[in-house]
């Protein structure tokens, strides 16, 4: 297994104890960490933006800011400010807030846009210039933002220069049904995030990326998704070249992450959308709607873009001898791509349920939240990790899932 794979699980793990039923978001967040880039959480309050900011940071045991951006911020409390000393007369210069390794910029757009543009030399050179001087920032440097989408009143919205300085735009969103259930009987106090990597690891992860090949097919499949993007009726302004070349680097994370050195179309499908949207503009929408628009569109996108038999021999390696009805095949296989990618996360997420491992003498009687039926067959049984649990009869995924929280809250203890 490789060091970002592995990497990949102990973070997702981590911070899944803390933010639960969210390991897709998790997941796209490390790669964006991975390449360099920096995310933009575009949600509604209360859905965990600042808890995954800075579990992530606990996680990396990294340095941590929070600002909190209104419009009378001033780019001097960003990047800092120079003060003289009263006895000498010497300026000092005194760190600002972009000074750490990973930053949590809240609701982004309250802030002026030119407090806004004094993040743009930090996140895209990461370095700040004051007074002529270069101070550079320490490595990982990761920004994540947030806004809300509801509340747009007194708000300035993102230059398109600043929106593209962000490899992805990424929503939480509300829980499922079943997962709130679980959520409410987890212990009130959950334990703080502990360091389970280091920063040092991060980077030393960040080398595998360049071992990842991109064939000329999935590069032609990239370009015409890209074009596609610029000629939709739907969208003014599509695709740019550096986003088409930022989505090819967040797609070698995804293949790296899942323990491959190539990239292939579902890498590009699964994480297109939230690294395009913020990109482009929609026609005749206002700026409000324009995200959702364009997310639509992208996804409808995905699935335009003409894939030949010759794509696909260019992916796969396979020579001329293929018959009509195989080529037919392999083409509907890439074709539905989509729903084939989430019968892997399924089937990766049945393999974490088996490597979660229950203590022998672990107390079900005191999972409250769990059904009677399932108490007592737990209890009885006594399955040995989170697959066995979740396949005795009477035991619901609620159940299974209330059993995750109790056992990921006991690691952490």
């Amino acid at each position: 297994m490789s060091e970002i794979t592995t990497l990949t699980q102990t973070l997702r793990d981590a911070i899944s104890a803390r933010i639960y039923g969210k390991e897709d978001v998790i997941e796209k967040v490390l790669a964006a960490l991975y390449c360099g880039g920096h995310v933009l959480l575009n949600d509604i309050p209360g859905t965990g933006k600042t808890t995954l900011a800075r579990t992530l940071a606990g996680a990396l045991d990294a340095d941590f800011h929070r600002i909190q951006f209104t419009p009378d911020l001033l780019p001097t409390d960003l990047i800092g400010v120079s003060i003289p000393e009263p006895k000498t007369g010497a300026f000092t210069f005194r760190k600002g807030a972009v000074f750490t390794q990973i930053l949590l910029a809240d609701e982004i757009n309250r802030a002026t846009p030119r407090t806004q543009s004094a993040l743009l030399e930090s996140m895209e050179e990461r370095q700040v210039t004051a007074d002529g001087v270069t101070y550079p920032l320490e490595e990982p440097f990761f920004v994540i933002a947030t806004q809300n989408p509801v509340e747009m009143q007194g708000t300035f919205p993102l230059p398109e220069a600043q929106l593209d300085r962000f490899l992805l735009c990424l929503s939480l969103g509300y829980l499922e049904k079943e997962q709130e259930l679980a959520l409410l009987s987890r212990p009130a106090a959950v334990p703080e995030s502990k360091p389970v990597a280091t920063a040092a690891q991060l980077l030393a992860a960040r080398k595998e990326l360049a071992q990842v090949t991109v064939s000329a097919a999935v590069q032609e499949y990239l370009v015409e998704l890209a074009h596609a993007s610029r000629e939709h009726r739907g969208i003014q302004l599509g695709l740019s070249t550096r986003g088409m070349l930022s989505l090819l680097e967040v797609s070698r994370a995804a293949a790296a992450m899942h323990g491959r050195t190539y990239v292939t179309p579902d890498d590009i499908k699964w994480i297109a959308a939230d690294c395009m949207a913020h990109r482009m503009i929609a026609r005749g929408s206002m700026w409000e709607e324009n995200q959702e628009t364009c997310r639509s569109i992208a996804e409808e996108l995905l699935r335009r873009p003409e894939i030949s038999y010759p794509l696909v021999a260019g992916i796969i390696g396979w020579g001329e001898e293929i018959t009509p009805m195989l080529a037919e095949r392999l083409e509907t296989e890439i074709k539905y791509a989509g729903y084939i990618a989430r019968q892997d996360r399924m089937i990766r997420e049945v393999a974490r349920h088996e490597k979660t491992l229950i203590p022998e003498d672990f107390e079900y009687a005191a999972l409250t939240g769990l059904t009677l039926e399932a108490r007592e067959k737990l209890a009885r049984i006594r399955p040995r990790n989170l697959g066995q649990a979740g396949r005795i009869p009477g035991v619901s995924p609620s159940d299974v899932a209330q059993l995750s929280i109790a056992l990921a809250g006991k690691q952490q203890k």
